[in-house]
């Protein structure tokens, strides 16, 4: 699992990605929500509970990877006009937050999420014991 995550950075950049976790997570969030209470389709309706479900991860942080490739593709499939009728500048929006979302998913989640706790860097303290000391 380690393997799906680069960094965990703290300090400034931590909380530069928490917010652009909060803000791209949200605002997919939201747009699943608007669309899912405006179309009842099967297709249509287990999209935005996807987009629903990803958005929700990406804000707390929990599988960030994964979260942010759902969200990426669900807005492009919105954007591309596959899931619902957009004008032309909502287009021009969720390609700037499907971009965002794919840099969440490839750069990391940051110390302040879920993940972190979950999968982050541990210290490992070794126990000195007289036992094990040689003569």
């Amino acid at each position: 699992m380690q393997r799906l995550f680069s960094a965990f950075p703290g300090g400034v950049p931590g909380s530069g990605l928490l917010f652009l976790r909060l803000v791209a997570g949200t605002t997919v969030a939201i747009l699943g929500g608007i669309h899912i209470r405006a179309t009842i389709t099967g297709t249509t309706a287990a999209a935005d509970a996807l987009a629903i479900v990803s958005g929700s991860a990406l804000v707390i942080g929990l599988l960030t990877p994964i979260a942010g490739a759902c969200a990426a593709v669900i807005v492009l499939l919105s954007a591309s006009g596959a899931l619902a009728d957009t004008p032309a500048f909502d287009r021009l929006a969720t390609l700037l937050l499907s971009a965002d979302a794919i840099a969440i998913a490839v750069i990391g989640p940051g110390a302040f999420s879920v993940d972190a706790r979950l999968f982050g860097r541990r210290e490992v303290r070794i126990p000195h014991d007289a036992r094990w000391r040689r003569p």
